[in-house]
C-alpha cells in the first residue's frame, strides 16, 4: 500500500473480543508468553488475522524488548508469506481498530471523553466526542472508499447525526477536498508533534489541511495526525470552501489573511475591469472616428470612381474606334501580304518568272539614305574584292577557251594519244562550268547597298535569295547560265573532233 511501510516488528494484534494488545505496554508479555515459558495462542494478527505469540527480542545494543511473531500454520504453509500476500493487496481492519483505541487514548490525554464504535441508527460512526457544546463525530477510512458510498454514507450522517460534526480520518481517497476530511499516510519516523505510535509506524496528515501563502491558501507540510487532532478539538482550525466544491482546513489567522487576499484580489480586479471599460470606451470612441473618416473616404472614393467610370467608358468607345481602325488596316495588309507572298513564291520557283517579274514594293528592302548612310572611304582591299567576282568570271570565259584552241591546234597533246587528249581536253571544257557553279551556285556577287561588298551565301537551295531581299536574278546568274553553254559547248566540240 502507498505510504504504509510494514513495522520492523509486530508489536500490536487483536486479542479477545477484538480488542488491540500492544505487548510492548508492562504485563501484557507475561500475560500472554503463557506458563513456564509455553506459548499460548490467543491473538491474532493485524492483517492476516492468524495466531500470532510473544517472544522478547535479544539484547543487542539496547534492553531486550518483546515482538510477536506468527504461529506455525496446522497445514505447514508459511504463515509470513501468508500475511505479505494478504498486505499486498489490502491492510487487515485490525489497523483500523488499532488507529481508532489510540485515537481514543490520544484524546483522553488532554481531557475528552471519547466513544469507540457508538450505537447508532445505521450509518457507522468509529468514534464520538464532544469539546464543550460541540458534538463530533470521527469516521476512519482505511480503505479506499468509492465517491457514490462517501456522499450516500455523508447524506445518512447528516439526516441521524444532526448538530454533530462530522470529521473524517482517510487514507488513499480522492475526495478529501470535497468534505471535512483529512488525508492521512504513515511514516517509519515519527513526526515532531502529535506523535501517534500505530504498532511501529506513525501517521502524519499529508491532505486536507492548508496554511496561508504569498498566493493564497496552499497544502500545509505533512505534521502529526495528533498535533491536528489537538487543534481541532481546541477549534483552532474550520473547514470552508476554497474554490468550487474544494474545501480544507485551516488555522484562523490563515482564513483572515485569505479573506484579505480575496478582497485585495477582487478589489484589484474590479479596477483593472474598470481600468479595461475605459480603455474599451476610449477604443470604441477611436473606431467610430475611423468609421466615420472611412466613410467619407469612401464617399470620395465613390465620386471619384464614378467620373472614372465615365471616362473608362468614353474611352473604351475610342479604344473601339481605334480597333476597328487596326483591324482593317490588318486586314489590308494581311491581303496584301498574302499577294506579296504568292508572286514572291512564283519568282522562288519558277526561274523564268524571277527574270520577268520584279520584287513588289512591299519586299524590297529601302534604299539607304546618303545623308545616313555615308559612303566609307574606297581602300584597296574593298575594289580588290569588288573587283575579284569580274576578274572571275572573265577568266574562267576566256582562259578555258584560249587554252582549248592552243592544245587542239598546236597537236601538243598528241603524244599522250587521243583518249588522253580527249580527257583532258573536257575537263578543262568543263572548268568554267563548275568554277560557275561553285562561285554563283552557293554565293551571290550583287553589291550590298549596306556594306558596299559582295559575296554573300546564298540561302537556300541551288541559285536562290542570298538573304539580302533586294538580291534577285542579275548578271552574275547569267554569267552562270553562260558558262554552262560554253562548258557544253566545248564538251560537245571535243567529243566530235576525237570521234
Amino acid at each position: 500500500m502507498d505510504f504504509w511501510p510494514t513495522p520492523a516488528n509486530m508489536v500490536c494484534a487483536l486479542g479477545p473480543g477484538d480488542g488491540v494488545i500492544d505487548i510492548r505496554t508492562p504485563g501484557e508479555y507475561e500475560r500472554w508468553h503463557g506458563f513456564q515459558g509455553l506459548p499460548r495462542d490467543g491473538l491474532s494478527c493485524l492483517d492476516c488475522l492468524g495466531a500470532v505469540n510473544p517472544r522478547m527480542l535479544p539484547k543487542k545494543i539496547t534492553a531486550a524488548r518483546p515482538i510477536l511473531v506468527h504461529s506455525p500454520r496446522p497445514d505447514g504453509a508459511n504463515a509470513v508469506d501468508k500475511c505479505e500476500s494478504v498486505k499486498s493487496t489490502q491492510r487487515g481492519a485490525g489497523w483500523k481498530k488499532l488507529l481508532k483505541n489510540l485515537i481514543a487514548e490520544y484524546l483522553h490525554q488532554f481531557g475528552y471523553e471519547v466513544e469507540v464504535d457508538p450505537v447508532t441508527d445505521g450509518e457507522r460512526i468509529d468514534l464520538l466526542t464532544h469539546a464543550g457544546s460541540r458534538r463530533i463525530a470521527i469516521r476512519v477510512e482505511l480503505d479506499k472508499l468509492k465517491v457514490d458510498d462517501f456522499k450516500a454514507a455523508r447524506r445518512q450522517l447528516a439526516r441521524q447525526e444532526m448538530n454533530t460534526e462530522v470529521l473524517w480520518i482517510t487514507f488513499g481517497c480522492s475526495w478529501v477536498d470535497t468534505a471535512n476530511a483529512v488525508g492521512i499516510r504513515f511514516l517509519e519516523e515519527p513526526p515532531t508533534r502529535g506523535v501517534i505510535d500505530v504498532g511501529g509506524v506513525f501517521p502524519v496528515v499529508d491532505a486536507g489541511v492548508f496554511t496561508f501563502g504569498t498566493r493564497g491558501l496552499t497544502p500545509a507540510k505533512p505534521f502529526g495526525l495528533g498535533y491536528f487532532l489537538e487543534r481541532f478539538m481546541e477549534g483552532g482550525v474550520q473547514n470552508h470552501p476554497i474554490a468550487g466544491e474544494r474545501r480544507g482546513w485551516a488555522g484562523t489567522n490563515a482564513w483572515d489573511q485569505h479573506i484579505r487576499h480575496l478582497v485585495r484580489t477582487r478589489e484589484a480586479a474590479e479596477q483593472q475591469q474598470t481600468q479595461l471599460e475605459q480603455e474599451l470606451t476610449e477604443a470604441r470612441r477611436v473606431h467610430q472616428e475611423k468609421i466615420r473618416g472611412l466613410e467619407l473616404t469612401a464617399a470620395a472614393a465613390a465620386s471619384r470612381a464614378a467620373r472614372a467610370e465615365s471616362e473608362t467608358v468614353r474611352e473604351r468607345e475610342r479604344i473601339a474606334v481605334a480597333t476597328d481602325e487596326r483591324d482593317s488596316e490588318i486586314a489590308h495588309r494581311t491581303a496584301a501580304t498574302t499577294w506579296g507572298a504568292g508572286v514572291e513564291n512564283l519568282r522562288d520557283t519558277n526561274i523564268v518568272s524571277r527574270l520577268g517579274l520584279r520584287r513588289h514594293p512591299a519586299f524590297v528592302y529601302p534604299q539607304p539614305i546618303e545623308a545616313s548612310n555615308p559612303k566609307s572611304a574606297s581602300n584597296w582591299r574593298q575594289l580588290l574584292r569588288a573587283a575579284s567576282p569580274w576578274a572571275l568570271a572573265v577568266a574562267t570565259m576566256v582562259l578555258p577557251l584560249l587554252s582549248i584552241t592552243y592544245l587542239a591546234g598546236t597537236n601538243t597533246l598528241a603524244p599522250l594519244g587521243d583518249l588522253w587528249s580527249a580527257a583532258m581536253l573536257i575537263c578543262l571544257g568543263l572548268l568554267p562550268a563548275g568554277v560557275a557553279l561553285w562561285t554563283d551556285g552557293r554565293w551571290c556577287w550583287a553589291l550590298d547597298n549596306h556594306s558596299k561588298l559582295r559575296g554573300h551565301r546564298r540561302a537556300g537551295r541551288f541559285l536562290h535569295r542570298c538573304g539580302q531581299r533586294e538580291h534577285s536574278l542579275n548578271l552574275f546568274d547569267a554569267w552562270l547560265l553562260f558558262c554552262i553553254v560554253e562548258s557544253v559547248t566545248f564538251v560537245a566540240w571535243i567529243v566530235l573532233h576525237f570521234s
